[in-house]
């Protein structure tokens, strides 16, 4: 394991790290770290990656929450938008998984504020709706999310979608951080 908190320490140290390093000792360092995060090396087990579900319905969350700790994930969950600003800000999940109609905050109000904020605009959304209308995609894909799940979701397909996703939130961060790219190419991406 890293020091800290895992995953979200070494995401932290790759969306910080300074422009223009290109030490080949530090390149070394971070293919290393990142070996050890995926359990590449013997022995060396990373912490689970952490979602945050955010959905009304407290039996979607508890579903979700189940299905994801099968497949090996580590879950926080809340009920609106505002908690999944308050809960992505304070624990930094590798994940979020969220509703889009839901009270005080909706789910796309929510994806605005945390693309507005440099400490969340790089965490990776999934959206997972009871509605599978196109234009609750085109918006979805215009504020950043990463994947879209249509209600009612089956096991299989959260748990490929999610790990699809955090493989590329992964790669992304890995490549940023070895080509020297700042931090704001991260939190650019479509």
């Amino acid at each position: 394991n890293f020091p800290g908190a895992g995953w979200r320490d070494w995401r932290y140290d790759l969306l910080t790290r300074s422009q223009g390093r290109d030490d080949d000792m530090d390149k070394l360092a971070l293919q290393d770290r990142y070996a050890r995060m995926l359990g590449d090396t013997a022995g060396d087990k990373a912490a689970p990656p952490t979602i945050l579900v955010i959905d009304d319905a407290r039996t979607i969350v508890r579903g979700f929450e189940l299905m994801l700790a099968r497949g090996g994930y580590h879950t926080l969950s809340g009920f609106d938008g505002e908690e999944a600003v308050a809960l992505a800000t304070r624990a930094q999940p590798d994940l979020l998984l969220m509703d889009i109609v839901m009270p005080r905050m909706n789910g796309f109000e929510a994806m605005r504020v945390l693309r507005a904020s440099p400490q969340t605009a790089a965490i990776p959304v999934i959206i997972v709706s009871g509605n599978d209308q196109p234009s609750d995609r085109a918006w979805a894909a215009k504020l950043g999310a990463k994947g879209f799940l249509v209600k009612p979701v089956n096991e299989a397909q959260l748990i490929a979608t999610v790990s699809s996703v955090l493989r590329a939130a992964h790669s992304a961060a890995l490549r940023a951080a070895l080509l020297g790219e700042p931090a704001q190419g991260l939190n650019a991406r479509k």
